[in-house]
């Protein structure tokens, strides 16, 4: 769509007809003979000189940014209920997790490539509790939750932060003091890379 644009663009100031614009752009799916025929009129030259140097452009941002996608999204099932400190929550549901740097069976992130990161999580601590649940990176607590309920009160509350991350560091949600109760997927953690 962006070639398409910045061609047009091209075609418009140089006053090329956008019917033989068509036929370029189509070339591609028709095969090489289009673009064959059109190196051998000189009008078509800068135009085609504009489409190679900007598709060589887009394939090798491609080539940079493939695979870049670090992306997941986890919740806790409800199983078991109520998780004391001083536990890893392990989220067990797996909504998204692209390049696998989550595992639901640890409960951790790992981190496959260097760079700048954000993550949030949440809590909902039980009845009449003071609760500490906190971000952890490599051991360290990275951001917390506190809460102090009374009662019979309940609040779901959520925490995030942008941090840089190596290769290998490893991010859980840990409780370290107090209870959390996880009712039917109530709780999340989730985390992507930010693209530089």
């Amino acid at each position: 769509m962006v070639i398409c644009y910045m061609v047009m663009s091209f075609c418009s100031i140089s006053q090329i007809p956008l019917v033989s614009l068509f036929l370029l752009l189509t070339s591609e799916s028709l095969g090489n003979d289009i673009t064959d025929a059109l190196k051998n009129k000189p009008e078509w030259k800068d135009v085609l000189e504009f489409i190679n140097k900007t598709e060589a452009k887009l394939r090798s941002l491609a080539r940079k940014n493939s695979g870049s996608k670090v992306v997941f999204q986890v919740e806790h099932s409800g199983i078991p209920t109520i998780v004391h400190a001083p536990n890893i929550i392990k989220f067990d549901t797996i909504l998204v997790n692209k390049r696998l740097g989550y595992k639901a069976d640890t409960g951790t992130f790992t981190c496959r490539k260097s760079g700048l990161y954000f993550f949030g999580f949440s809590s909902l601590a039980t009845r009449g509790t003071k609760t500490d649940v906190m971000l952890m990176k490599d051991g360290s607590p990275k951001r917390g939750i506190h809460t102090d309920m009374k009662g019979k009160n309940a609040q779901v509350a959520m925490n995030n932060i942008i941090l840089y991350l190596n290769k290998g560091d490893e991010m859980w949600v840990q409780v370290t003091k107090g209870s959390i109760w996880c009712p039917g997927r109530s709780i999340t953690f989730q985390g992507f890379h930010v693209p530089e």
